[in-house]
This record gives C-alpha cells, structure tokens and sequence, in this order.
C-alpha cells in the first residue's frame, strides 16, 4: 500500500498509525498502473475523531486491493478539510499535483469545499456528509452514507402510517445546520401525508427551550420531530416531556448516541428515531483486521469509508476495462453487497438499510 498525508495531517494522533510502505513488484515485465484516491476529511478540530476512522476505512480498502491485484496500485492522498476554505484549498492540491481520480470527503465543510472544483474538473466525489442539498448542488457528487433528509423522509413515512398521525411539529437547533435541514423538512413532510402543524426553533447555544416547547404544544400535535445535536438536542427533549406532551417523539439520527441519551434517560425513553443498519450491527466487519493494524475498534464510519472505497475500486476496473469514464462506471454499478450490508443504489447515492427504533433502556432497539 501507498499512502501519503499531508503536512497539515501529520499532527493528527491517528495519523502517525500510518506510513508509506513499498510496492512489490509485479512481476512478468507488466507496468504497474498508480491509481491516486484523494480523501479531503476532517482531521483537525472537533471532527478528528471521525476523519481519522474515515483513513481507516479507506486505508483497509487499499491494502485488500493492493494485495489482489499487483497490476494496480491504489495510493490514498490524504489531507486536512476542517473547514470549507481548507478543504477547497487542499483539494485544488491533490488535482494539480497528485491528479487523483477520485476523492472522498467525511462532513459538510469538506464536501463544500471541494465540490465546486470536483464539479469543473468532472472528477467523481463521495460526499459523505448531512447536508440535504449536496447530491443536487454538484454535478457528480455520489454518496453511501444516509443523510439526515433520508433518515427524515423514513421518519415522516414512520409517522403517517404506523402510527396514523395526521399532523407533526418540528422543533429544530437554531444553528445553520438546523435551519437548513428544517427548510428541507419542511419541503418534504406533504409528500409524506403529514400536515406541518407548527415549526419552533430552539437555541443551540444551550438557552432554556421552554417558551419554543410551549409554542409547539400550543397547537396540539399528533407527533413531534426533533432536530438538534447534543446537550442542547437533549434540553430540547427534555422539555417536551416536563411540559406534559404525551405523544410520540422522533427524533435526528444526531441526537441518538449513548452520550446524548444518558444525559436524559427518562425523556428519552420510548423515543423514535431512523437509526442506519450498520450503527446497530455487532460485532461490526473488519474488526480483526482494524485492531490489527490500528489498535481500534471498527466504527460505522470505517465500514462506510472501507465501502465508498471499494465502490471506486471497483467502477474503476470498469472504467478501466470498459473504456467509459469513472463518474458512468459508478452510475452503472446499481444495488451493491458492502461491509455496511445492503446498499439500494438510486441517483448517485448508495444508501444502506436503515431501521425504525424505539429508545428502551438508553438503547435504539429496532421496531420489528
């Protein structure tokens, strides 16, 4: 395998676990083909953690590829995309002077910075990320992890027809984030046979949620769905259950982590949320080969790198072979067996099974 981090990557803790290591031979005369993979992920900041299971991920991908076939050889370009300026800059890098055939970015900030230059230089970019617009904004933008909309959408249908709802409220962090994902809430709750009883924001900074709880409990809704991250997400539950609502309450994938939960056990309990197949698994894929070599425990986020890496892998032995152009050769690639499970393939997005759950016992336990 060949790796290369950039200099902005090398302070990372998880990154010193890497180091470039020399191809073999391949024997019989045949020139070996270099494939550059760049990976734009957040590995500075608050999102280190989460960028650096991504260079897992991929890094278990290529060494698995590298070791089948000697003819090729895989290399990952990793560097840092904490923010969007950063990301952008980065990318421009890898094109100019690693010329990568692809790349693959892990949050908002990454995907927006290096989409707009992905899209000039028609070069294919995995935008795993929450963002509910990013598949529309670029043009060849693909994906293999659910974005929140999709949890969203599974969510509303969840509501309308199991538990016979006709209205819901949305209660949403009144950050950029949440505004964005509310707007596009908003757009697609009709088409799920809701009405939209009422929308309230809630502060993100932390502030007592109680007069934007109340204005929603005003109008009576047959559901609730909210949307927030963390300690605030947690408040916003919180209220809604101090304030006497006794009906059903879903909730963001964000907001469904054994942190958040215990912060608010009581609150929680009996809670809905749509919860991706591949964060209920145990034991996870690759966990052998991820302690082995990294002294980690697999996480989702690896298994979704590791898949998105071998979706390229394999729609670049198409393109190769085929002579079609890597963005046709992963459109044409459809429904696909993965670590993660089993993706449906629709309009550039790979998206794995995705289960409805009730929160019991500070756990998302699937609703058979």
């Amino acid at each position: 395998m060949l790796m290369r981090l950039s200099k902005l990557a090398a302070p990372v803790a998880f990154a010193a676990a890497f180091a470039a290591a020399l191809l073999g031979s391949p024997g019989c005369g045949r020139k070996q083909e270099i494939v550059k993979i760049g990976a734009i992920l957040p590995l500075s900041g608050a999102g280190a953690e989460v960028g650096n299971q991504y260079l897992h991920g991929m890094a278990l991908a290529i060494e698995e590829l590298n070791a089948a076939d000697p003819g090729v050889a895989y290399v990952l370009v990793a560097d840092d995309g904490s923010d969007a300026a950063r990301a952008g800059v980065a990318f421009s890098k890898q094109l100019m002077s690693d010329r990568i055939a692809a790349v693959v970015t892990a949050g908002d900030p990454a995907a927006l910075g290096a989409g707009p230059k992905a899209e000039q230089e028609f070069v294919p970019l995995f935008a795993n990320c929450n963002h509910p617009f990013i598949i529309t904004m670029f043009r060849d933008v693909f994906r293999n992890s659910p974005a929140t909309m999709t949890l969203a959408k599974r969510t509303f249908a969840f509501i309308s027809g199991s538990l016979k709802a006709k209205t819901v409220a949305l209660l949403y962090s009144d950050d950029p984030p949440g505004k964005l994902v509310a707007q596009a809430m908003k757009n697609e709750i009709p088409s799920s046979g809701l009405a939209l009883a009422v929308s309230e924001p809630f502060d993100a900074a932390g502030a007592d949620p109680k007069g934007a709880v109340g204005a929603v409990l005003s109008r009576k809704p047959e559901a609730i769905f909210i949307y927030g991250r963390g300690s605030s997400g947690a408040r916003a539950v919180a209220a809604v259950r101090r304030l006497g609502y006794r009906g059903p309450v879903c909730l963001s994938r964000e907001l469904v982590s054994s942190a958040v939960i215990a912060s608010a056990p009581d609150a929680f309990e009996g809670c809905y949320a749509a919860v991706p197949a591949v964060e209920l698994a145990r034991p996870l894929p690759l966990a052998e080969r991820c302690r082995a070599r990294f002294n980690a425990e697999p996480t989702p986020n690896v298994l979704l790198a590791y898949d998105a890496m071998m979706l390229i892998a394999k729609a670049d032995r198409a393109r190769r072979y085929g002579e079609s152009s890597l963005v046709n050769a992963l459109k044409a690639i459809g429904d696909y067996n993965g670590a993660a499970g089993a993706y449906s393939y629709a309009e550039r997005e790979w998206m794995p099974p995705v289960y409805m759950t009730r929160i019991e016992g500070g756990a998302p336990v699937p609703i058979r």
